[in-house]
């Protein structure tokens, strides 16, 4: 009884282990993981990285948070629980004001 509930307890532990793993590497590819300049505004800057956070810098100003990336579409989460959509594609980053951020 203990073998099979030891068992059973592993084969969940691998399991999660396996959905883990899957769900930190999809969508954050490393094609995606970069710095993508604003078009408009090069000194602007978007930075992707490999553990899902991200860091942008438009003027003076600092933001960070995480990001998920599903079917083409960026989600970035803010500190603050607000979520911005984007869509990423091999042209670059489209933010929600149209604005093209190129990688650079």
């Amino acid at each position: 009884m203990k073998i099979k509930r030891i068992s059973a307890i592993a084969l969940l532990l691998c399991i999660a282990v396996f959905v883990t793993a899957l769900s930190v590497g999809c969508g954050k590819g490393s094609s995606e993981v970069g710095t993508y300049l604003n078009g408009k505004y090069p000194d602007d800057a978007t930075e992707l990285k490999k553990d899902a956070t991200f860091l942008i810098k438009e003027g003076k100003r600092t933001v960070t948070g995480k990001y998920t990336i599903k079917d083409g579409r960026l989600s970035l989460m803010l500190a603050d629980g607000s979520v911005s959509n984007c869509t990423i594609s091999a042209k670059g980053i489209t933010d929600s004001a149209g604005e093209l951020w190129v990688k650079k």
